[in-house]
């Protein structure tokens, strides 16, 4: 099973990738910076004192450590994991792990325009385009929430939901449900349902 620690580190990692690149652009500049040194080392080298061949020289060792070290952050990196990769490799069997919570609905209304904001719905397959909704949950609460539905051959809606334990980024956290499914029964007419 997935820690969400492992979860979170994977992420890190596959967001890496745009430091990298900034990385190779500016060991780039720096290799030209490098090379620009040593032309006007070569071409100036007889109107330079000891001063300025120290100095240069300096420079120039100055420029060779930068590049070394990112040179070694660029070979360090893992290429092959990206967000795509992480979520099916940490995230989907992360969320496949943690157990379902159960909400008993009293009432509910799908909110077609107006104000789309509360809680958000983040589900493994990512063509599912869930729905808002105003829940009035048995306990009294009521919330707004992105949700799809399911018919199914019950007396009571509910709502179903996962959650995780920590905040991976600001789409994957824990403010968010996931795999969230509002559960109807067969009689309630709605715009549009998955099954």
């Amino acid at each position: 099973m997935l820690s969400i620690d492992k979860v979170i580190e994977a992420y890190h990692i596959s967001q890496e990738s745009s430091e990298v690149l900034f990385s190779i652009f500016t060991l780039i500049i720096w290799f030209g910076i490098g090379i620009l040194v040593i032309f006007h080392f070569i071409k100036d080298r007889k109107a330079i004192k000891l001063k300025g061949y120290f100095l240069r020289f300096l420079f120039l060792l100055v420029v060779l450590v930068i590049n070394i070290n990112l040179l070694n952050y660029i070979s360090n990196h893992d290429f092959s994991m990206d967000e795509e990769k992480w979520r099916t490799e940490y995230f989907d069997p992360y969320i496949d792990t943690q157990s379902i919570n159960k909400v008993e609905v009293k009432d509910f209304s799908q909110i077609i325009d107006g104000e789309l904001e509360g809680i958000t719905s983040v589900y493994i397959k990512e063509e599912i385009k869930p729905q808002w909704f105003r829940i009035n949950a048995s306990d009294g609460k009521e919330y707004n929430i992105q949700s799809i539905i399911k018919k199914e051959n019950i007396d009571k809606p509910y709502l179903t939901f996962k959650t995780i334990e920590k905040k991976i980024s600001g789409k994957y956290n824990k403010d968010s449900y996931y795999e969230t499914v509002l559960h109807i029964p067969n009689d309630y007419r709605v715009i549009e349902t998955y099954q």
